[in-house]
């Protein structure tokens, strides 16, 4: 019992850090406040790379534009409901630790739970 409220511990302080840590880092492009609104090169697809047409200002070319935060995100990968930030490089392992809390969480539910039915039947 002992073992299982450790982990469920852990797993709580694991998700609570990383959300945490998650909302309060800051995902924006670090060029996005270098104003020089002259574009790198343009793709075949008429894109420009390294121009971020929504800010007009230069970006870095792996940085996308977030539609729920207006702002470009240096290797953005999703905008998150549940933490209402966007998910990118500079937050990423954060997320991830908040991820990997709430799997530990589950798992140790889960296991709590089929221990209890085996005992009761």
């Amino acid at each position: 019992q002992v073992a299982v409220s450790c982990a469920y511990a852990i797993g709580c302080i694991s998700m609570l850090a990383g959300a945490i840590g998650t909302m309060i880092k800051d995902p924006s492009d670090p060029n996005l406040f270098l104003q020089d609104p002259a574009p790198d090169t343009a793709r075949p697809d008429g894109s420009l790379d390294g121009f971020c047409s929504e800010c007009a200002v230069r970006v870095r070319p792996r940085s996308r534009h977030c539609r729920e935060c207006n702002k470009c995100v240096e290797r953005f990968d999703h905008h998150c409901q549940w933490l209402n930030t966007c998910i990118g490089k500079k937050n990423y392992l954060d997320f991830s630790l908040s991820i990997y809390g709430v799997v530990m969480m589950t798992a140790t539910l889960l296991v709590t739970c089929g221990v209890v039915v085996a005992e009761y039947f």
